[in-house]
């Protein structure tokens, strides 16, 4: 509609717009022409389609788009920037248990704006306290800000070789503060750079109290990571299922039936069958140990549970065969879990 009608010929009010700027559905435009005809050009813009309606904000001197208060004098613009009245001193408070680099996020992105966008010293002295007012009242030191704003400004006069700039996967893991420095120092000289992502989000919040809304929901019919356990001694195995926990504990049943025979091998059903052991049913040798739906986070939990076992109980792990490959991550996780408890 831009290409077509608006920045065409066939706009009879081309030559009176100087630029016409868009983002999303907000549009700043510079318009030559008296009050009259920027009205006859609004209904120009009315006409061209029934389903997109126009509306208008007329200023002269000085004029808020997005973020931004912008001045015209003597063919000029300024620029400043502009917060609503409805916006709040709130971000991600210092004492918040966050990862650093997401305490991090409203000061880079704000000191970013400051950076970059052409405002007179002025100007920029005013944001620039603002920003540090924002730190003060979130428990942050002000001299944050200035260290941040030296570094970005570092950078940006840094000329920058990209064919010679190494680029690395990123891999995100839950935050702990605890596991936070030791899994970092553990990927310095790899390929991957860390990126955390908090456990408790909203949709979490509300998956959690969904779920306790469904108590009658048999517990079994979920999946996860569970633990198995002879009825007559104290060996056991560590396995997982995307399925519900009911079909996985029958496939090892019916394992246990056919010998061990059937396409899915068992190693809780050759115990059963070397020793001569029994079991009882699903309520008495089945141990949920976490909920989980099938993915890589299900893997992960599988091998630490597989590997807390092994440590606090190796000789009764039917399984031993699956920790020979040592994961150092899991093995930092796992002393940290030790050591809390």
């Amino acid at each position: 509609l831009e290409e077509t009608k608006i920045m065409n010929k066939v706009n009879p009010f081309e030559n009176n717009i100087i630029y016409w700027i868009r983002y999303v559905d907000d549009i700043l435009c510079l318009f030559r022409g008296q009050d009259d005809v920027k009205k006859q050009f609004l209904n120009y813009l009315n006409s061209l389609s029934n389903q997109i309606k126009f509306t208008i904000e007329i200023q002269d001197k000085q004029i808020n788009f997005l973020d931004l208060t912008i001045s015209k004098k003597s063919n000029k613009h300024s620029f400043k920037i502009y917060r609503k009245c409805t916006q709040t001193d709130l971000i991600i408070p210092q004492h918040s248990n966050h990862p650093w680099q997401h305490k991090m996020a409203a000061f880079n992105s704000m000191i970013h704006r400051l950076i970059n966008v052409p405002m007179n010293s002025k100007h920029f002295n005013e944001e620039r306290e603002t920003i540090k007012y924002l730190a003060m009242k979130n428990g942050y030191n002000p001299k944050l800000v200035d260290t941040i704003i030296k570094k970005k400004t570092k950078v940006l006069n840094q000329p920058k070789d990209i064919l010679n700039e190494e680029t690395k996967e990123f891999i995100c893991v839950p935050y702990n503060t605890k596991l936070n420095k030791s899994i970092r120092k553990s990927f310095d000289k790899s390929k991957f750079k860390i990126s955390h992502k908090t456990k408790n989000n909203s949709f979490k919040l509300i998956k959690k109290f969904s779920s306790q809304n469904t108590n009658q929901i048999d517990k079994f019919q979920k999946s996860g990571i569970y633990k198995l356990k002879c009825s007559d001694c104290d060996k056991f195995y560590i396995g997982q299922t995307g399925r519900n926990f009911k079909s996985r504990f029958k496939e090892h049943i019916q394992a246990l039936k056919s010998n061990n025979q059937t396409s899915m091998k068992s190693h809780f059903a050759e115990h059963l069958i070397i020793t001569n052991h029994s079991y009882k049913g699903i309520e008495n040798n089945l141990e949920i140990l976490n909920y989980e739906t099938k993915g890589e986070k299900m893997n992960v939990k599988e091998e630490l549970q597989i590997l807390t076992h092994y440590k606090n109980n190796p000789q009764n792990l039917l399984n031993v065969m699956q920790i020979n490959n040592k994961n150092p991550i899991l093995e930092k996780v796992y002393e940290m879990k030790r050591k809390s408890t």
